[in-house]
């Protein structure tokens, strides 16, 4: 009973919303008020079991970087001065790597589950951002290896500094066709 109250209070939203009928669709749906006592009570229980199977996944991050972090400086007595740098780059870009997934997907969908909660309404910008943020993810990670480790840091560097330099030569000698073509390969 529980799940059919749930969907007949969401159909009119998700059909003036998304134009679907929410009796075809498999979704799970939290109410917090205005249900039966059943019915907040097993979307609390919902809300509640997701959020810490998402936060257990967030503090074995921090529990295992930890731990590499303490490895790390218990061996910087046997490693050479540059090993050490290196570790130490890769653990900053790995950090941050793996802060990303939270930044972008995580705290969108807490907001998405506990707003609701407060009566605070989310609205539209929330598929917005969350689908924005998620497909900028693919952008993002690399980045962080671009931005933490040297090798990788002073590559694009070149990389850049030359094709900026072939479109120089390019427009200032008015050969645009060869020339620009040679750049992009």
């Amino acid at each position: 009973m529980g799940d059919e109250e749930r969907r007949i209070y969401m159909q009119s939203s998700f059909h003036e919303t998304f134009n679907v009928d929410v009796h075809d669709l498999n979704i799970v749906i939290a109410l917090f008020n205005e249900a039966s006592r059943e019915t907040v009570n097993r979307s609390w229980i919902g809300i509640l079991i997701v959020s810490l199977i998402s936060i257990d996944s967030v503090l074995v991050y921090f529990i295992f970087g930890s731990l590499i972090i303490i490895k790390i400086y218990k061996n910087d007595l046997t490693m050479n001065k540059k090993t050490r740098y290196l570790q130490k780059q890769l653990m900053k870009a790995l950090a941050v790597q793996s802060s990303i997934p939270m930044l972008v997907s995580f705290l969108p969908c807490l907001f998405a589950w506990y707003f609701p909660v407060f009566n605070v309404n989310v609205g539209q910008w929330i598929f917005w951002f969350s689908s924005v943020a998620i497909s900028f993810f693919p952008v993002l990670d690399p980045l962080a290896l671009f931005f933490f480790i040297p090798a990788f840091r002073k590559r694009i560097v070149e990389i850049l500094r030359v094709g900026n330099v072939q479109l120089a030569i390019s427009s200032i000698s008015g050969k645009t066709s060869k020339t620009s073509q040679t750049s992009r390969g």
